[in-house]
């Protein structure tokens, strides 16, 4: 399930501090039963905005990795 936060808006914030946020970011996060079991920050995400393929190959293969240490 993919869900954007908007880390601005107050009821968000709490996201900032648990995520270790300075700037907006895709946050990998795994949950049961509502809560939250594991999460990675994958931050070179606005490095790779300028070349499509190099992002896309970047967050697959850190979402892979995340999988895989289940």
């Amino acid at each position: 399930m993919f869900r954007a936060v908007d880390v601005e808006s107050p009821e968000n914030q709490h996201f900032t501090k648990r995520y270790e946020l300075f700037t907006k970011s895709l946050v990998v996060s795994e949950s049961e039963g509502g809560k939250e079991l594991r999460w990675k920050n994958l931050e070179k995400v606005w490095e790779l905005t300028g070349d499509p393929k190099a992002f896309h190959d970047y967050v697959e293969s850190e979402v892979r990795e995340f999988l895989r240490r289940q």
